[in-house]
């Protein structure tokens, strides 16, 4: 829950255009919340990260009124 709570922290920042300095809190505060709940999970957040990105990485598309579209849903 306390990682659904951060996200939408950065969500309402992103949306009233707060500073970078309170995007970057808000990122923060995301990236805490993962590395607790993945040392819960008794995994490593960054290989959480490094296990996704492989998946992703040489997809291929492009951004669509600022989201990312996959290729095949062109």
């Amino acid at each position: 829950m306390k990682l659904t709570e951060e996200v939408g922290e950065l969500a309402q920042a992103l949306a009233k255009n707060k500073p970078l300095e309170n995007i970057k809190e808000e990122i923060g505060g995301i990236y805490v919340s993962l590395t607790i709940l993945a040392m819960q999970l008794k995994l490593d957040v960054k290989e959480c990260a490094r296990y996704e990105y492989d998946k992703i990485v040489h997809r291929k598309g492009k951004m669509v009124n600022g989201i990312y579209v996959k290729e095949e849903d062109l």
